[in-house]
């Protein structure tokens, strides 16, 4: 296996684990559709300081977009989200 594999199934496993909290399952999921940090807390029922952390995870493992309008962020699932959302459905 080359190195370029290894690193293919380390960035792979590090999506899952990303996706490995059941707060940040839920709102990848809940992110099918844009969503904003606001209505992001009101649907995991946590503070916005817990919601932003776990987005941060979200993000930099190439989960959600960000969108920004204003003082407002807006976050959305990516294709790749999606696979794996329907993986962890079945």
């Amino acid at each position: 296996m080359s190195k370029k594999d290894i690193q293919k199934y380390i960035s792979r496993a590090n999506k899952y684990k990303a996706v490995g909290h059941p707060y940040r399952l839920a709102a990848l999921e809940f992110c099918v559709e844009e969503k904003c940090v606001g209505e992001i807390e009101k649907y995991l029922g946590i503070p916005q300081s817990a919601v932003s952390q776990h987005i941060s995870v979200l993000r930099t493992r190439g989960l959600v977009t960000e969108r920004r309008s204003g003082v407002f962020r807006y976050y959305k699932a990516t294709p790749e989200a999606m696979e794996i959302i329907t993986e962890v459905q079945k």
